[in-house]
């Protein structure tokens, strides 16, 4: 469809140039930060008074400058360049015995999917007791079809979003005594027979979260964009995580019950990283196993049209979840970055200041100050929230 194609376009053209922005952005900064530590320094010889306290300030802004746009360019080659240790295992061939699939339960979130859900129920319920459908408010017969044919049906009466559907489909899981519990989709692109292959190192390797890389193993169809956005995503779990993460977006995950009930899902369009943070924050075993993605056989997918709509919809949410689970590293670095703002938009009043004990823009002294306020502010915040958070951790 032409809209479709004019809407990629557009949301590439405006990814590119907040890019673009930012880089330009960021070396007009550097610059002009280089620039006025140079004039700091070669006005020293003619100062008269008060040389002492003066290098001791151009010291500390120095130090503290140069400190932050180090810390931020080696967080940047990390990101870029740093290789953690894979999480892939071995892909191994399992038959479930009887008793085996009595203790696990599948879960397939479905909206409007009446023309794949009976082929995607066939596909896993030779490996579990329990077909859990949540049926997220589908206009068609999703849920008529998928009780048919032996599933366990949830059903909301209005759209809820993928998050919801998943919390809904764990709680029914558990409801079931389950105690390993897959996630799986109604649109037919994940194997059905790789689940042996997933819960083999739940139940014989003691894992606790088990996950299908589709970028570790074949992937028939997926678009550029999105193997781009997902590819992005992955990179920024691995440098969060410290964890070699390959695919951190797959929809094809086996998890215990214990495990299940620790994790708080909160976004719709971000359960899958949240899953992992939270594993990774409670120190619970988790691997990957490659994993063959299919072509979807009906349409186009429901959830992410491209990996700008992805990123619009998710990214802020993302940004969010990081603060709750790491407030003092994620505020750490947005305090450094006000301050060094304020210094660079101020230090030479207060330089200034400090040498003529006058003052020829009292506004931008003022509007420093109040970015440097203001990252304290922030920084003794974050201490507090990590403080209270140890505190409950402990009880």
């Amino acid at each position: 469809m032409i809209y479709r194609a004019l809407q990629t376009i557009g949301f590439s053209c405006a990814f590119l140039a907040l890019i673009s922005a930012i880089f330009v952005f960021g070396c007009f900064l550097l610059y002009n930060i280089i620039l006025s530590i140079i004039e700091w320094v070669v006005i020293i010889p003619s100062i008269e008074r008060n040389v002492v306290i003066y290098i001791i300030v151009v010291v500390v802004m120095i130090l503290l400058t140069l400190g932050v746009l180090l810390y931020i360019i080696g967080i940047v080659i990390e990101f870029i360049f740093r290789k953690y240790p894979s999480l892939l295992l071995e892909k191994k061939d399992y038959e479930l015995n009887d008793e085996e699939k009595e203790r696990i339960s599948v879960i397939i979130p479905a909206y409007n999917e009446e023309k794949s859900i009976k082929k995607a129920i066939e596909s896993v319920n030779k490996y579990c007791k329990n077909v859990v459908v949540v049926d997220d408010g589908s206009v068609d017969k999703t849920s008529k079809i998928a009780s048919e044919n032996g599933a366990i049906v949830v059903r909301h009466k209005m759209n809820m979003g993928l998050g919801h559907s998943l919390k809904d489909g764990i709680l029914k899981a558990l409801s079931l005594d389950s105690k390993i519990i897959i996630n799986f989709d109604a649109d037919l692109q994940y194997n059905g027979d790789d689940i042996p292959k997933l819960v083999y190192y739940l139940l014989i390797e003691d894992y606790d979260l088990v996950m299908g890389s589709r970028f570790a193993g074949k992937i028939e169809s997926m678009s550029l964009f999105k193997k781009f956005g997902n590819r992005i995503y992955t990179k920024l779990l691995c440098f969060i995580t410290k964890k070699g993460i390959s695919d951190g977006q797959t929809g094809f995950r086996a998890f215990t019950a214990e495990f299940s009930e620790k994790i708080h899902i909160r976004g719709d369009y971000t359960y899958t990283q949240e899953m992992i943070l939270e594993a990774v924050a409670s120190k619970a075993k988790i691997g990957e196993i490659p994993i063959n993605f299919a072509k979807r056989e009906d349409g186009k997918s429901r959830l992410m049209k491209n990996p700008f709509h992805f990123a619009k919809l998710s990214g802020t949410f993302l940004v969010k979840v990081l603060i709750d689970l790491s407030p003092v590293k994620v505020f750490t670095i947005i305090s450094s970055l006000m301050i060094i703002f304020g210094l660079y938009i101020g230090g030479k009043e207060i330089l200034n200041w400090i040498i003529y004990m006058q003052l020829n823009n009292t506004y931008m002294v003022i509007l420093a100050s109040i970015f440097i306020t203001g990252a304290i502010i922030i920084i003794s915040i974050a201490l507090l929230i990590s403080s209270l958070k140890d505190s409950q951790k402990r009880k």
